[in-house]
């Protein structure tokens, strides 16, 4: 009777560990779903053109905003290649290892369906992934309206020098 009630407890220890480590999985389980949701969330609502490139630096994963940035679906953006995207010098530019390191001048120029010049400044992050494959996030920011506008300041400071000068001369 003993021997049994020993293995009895023995094995009731045991149950309590393989429960309590089940618990803790499905719990670890759920918050990893709900920080997903999360995440996917943001992606797709995000108002910057997000990117997810694998190591041979075609597309993983595009949101809306950076299918509308290309004219595609972002379905469609899945396997292609920057290059495809933003042209061979535009993808050099892209993953130059200075960018990765934080340099803030850099930016991108694309044309856009119509013909038109888009500014994109540029942010890469190295995330998940493991050794072998690691992933990167690339953030493309639409600045084409603070280039203009930089654009016209310039103009404007450079007119209103050239009236100075014009009315030095005329005193």
């Amino acid at each position: 009777v003993a021997i049994v009630v020993g293995v009895a407890i023995l094995v009731g220890h045991r149950v309590d560990r393989e429960k309590q480590a089940r618990e803790r999985a499905e719990a670890v389980g759920a918050a990893l779903i709900t920080s997903e949701e999360k995440y996917r969330g943001l992606f797709e609502s995000s108002p910057v053109a997000i990117l997810v490139l694998d190591q041979n630096a075609t597309v993983l994963e595009a949101n809306p905003v950076a299918g509308g940035l290309f004219d595609r679906a972002p379905s469609s953006l899945r396997g292609t290649a920057v290059a495809d995207l933003l042209g061979t010098a535009g993808a050099q530019d892209l993953l130059h290892p200075l960018l990765k390191e934080g340099r803030k001048d850099a930016s991108l120029v694309i044309e856009s369906g119509d013909g038109s010049k888009v500014y994109l400044e540029p942010s890469l992050t190295l995330t998940g992934g493991n050794e072998d494959s690691p992933v990167t996030q690339v953030l493309l920011r639409d600045v084409t309206e603070e280039r203009h506008r930089q654009m016209g300041l310039k103009a404007y400071a450079a007119h209103m020098l050239r009236a100075q000068e014009d009315e030095r001369k005329r005193i």
